[in-house]
């Protein structure tokens, strides 16, 4: 059990880094649109999930 917390911890400390910049490149792809257009750019995000699957 103490290793499987510890697995999870390691894995949410390494999102939380973020070495690879994929979390703040995420972010910044939902605000793309700016504050008054946010929502098409995010809404844009699943539709290109659904074409790369």
């Amino acid at each position: 059990m103490i290793a499987l917390i510890t697995t999870i911890t390691d894995k949410l400390i390494e999102i939380y880094e973020d070495k690879d910049n994929a979390r703040r490149d995420e972010i910044a792809a939902m605000g793309a649109g700016g504050p008054d257009n946010s929502f098409p750019a995010f809404y844009d995000r699943p539709k290109a999930v659904k074409i790369f699957c």
